[in-house]
């Protein structure tokens, strides 16, 4: 366990959700707290836990449990431009009521776009990696055996991203608690994923 977040971590919330969202961490486990309406087409309204990445890398979670009361609450992670609403974005997020999605946003301020995966249902692990401006996803029931989602897209970014973990309850009036552990952010070209899942206090960067 470290106090507080990890170093380099930093919380806020993304388009000024009605009810404020927060995170902590403590023996491993992430929680975050996200508000908000949704995160689609051009408006964000959602939590955001994140550490910077330069260059190609990937983010890797488990998403234990999630207790937002709405059937497309979101849990998962992403990979944004910036932290403005509306910014170029790619997320793998798990709902209560409909599966695992990728989905993402190629310009700012545009339209969002998704795959789908249904019946997928916590705990569930999810993986979103960078290549340049290619962007991939995929889910996995164990951490080992991994599907993708969709096909990969094409997303404009600056060279420095942030990433991280994102709540959103699908409802302004609603607040989700997502649960989320092994968070790992994996800098450098995607070679494969890591089977062991190392102390995020220490290894982040």
């Amino acid at each position: 366990a470290c106090a507080g977040l990890p170093s380099g971590w930093a919380d806020q919330d993304i388009g000024s959700p009605a009810l404020v969202g927060s995170a902590s961490y403590t023996n491993g486990l992430w929680t975050v707290i996200g508000g908000g309406a949704d995160i689609w087409n051009g408006s964000d309204q959602f939590n955001f836990c994140s550490n910077s990445l330069t260059g190609d890398g990937m983010i890797i979670a488990r998403v234990t449990s999630q207790s937002g009361s709405d059937a497309f609450a979101q849990t998962g992670v992403m990979i944004r431009n910036d932290n403005t609403a509306g910014s170029p974005e790619a997320a793998v997020l798990i709902t209560p009521g409909s599966g695992v999605t990728f989905r993402y946003r190629v310009a700012s301020g545009g339209s969002t776009a998704q795959s789908i995966t249904a019946a997928i249902t916590t705990p569930v692990w999810v993986r979103l990696g960078r290549a340049t401006n290619n962007f991939t996803a995929a889910y996995s029931t164990d951490g080992i055996s991994w599907t993708n989602l969709g096909s990969p897209q094409t997303i404009s970014m600056g060279s420095t991203v942030f990433a991280g973990l994102a709540v959103t309850a699908h409802n302004n009036a609603l607040i989700n608690t997502g649960q989320v552990a092994n968070v790992l952010i994996v800098p450098g070209p995607q070679v494969g994923i890591p089977t062991n899942l190392i102390n995020p206090c220490t290894a982040q960067k």
